[in-house]
């Protein structure tokens, strides 16, 4: 019989340390910076890096990544979540 298993120690040794889960979220790009962008999400705005292989444009929707107080554009969403 197959066991489930939980996160890896690592894993779990970085959520206590930080005592807060990683938020992954969508949200529209309103304003493009040189190294940083404004995301509407849910109502309010987030400013967040982006990762250099992304160009970010206005109007795109896009997957952000939360860990601690910091956001991070991942790229843009294509599909249905879009």
């Amino acid at each position: 019989m197959i066991g489930v298993m939980g996160p890896s120690e690592l894993v779990q040794q970085a959520m206590n340390k930080t005592e807060q889960a990683t938020n992954v979220r969508f949200g529209t790009l309103t304003v493009v910076g040189a190294s940083v962008v404004t995301v509407q999400v849910a109502g309010g705005t987030v400013r967040a890096g982006y990762l250099a292989s992304y160009t970010p444009t206005v109007g795109h929707v896009v997957a952000l990544l939360q860990t601690q107080e910091s956001w991070l554009v991942l790229g843009r969403v294509i599909g249905p979540a879009a």
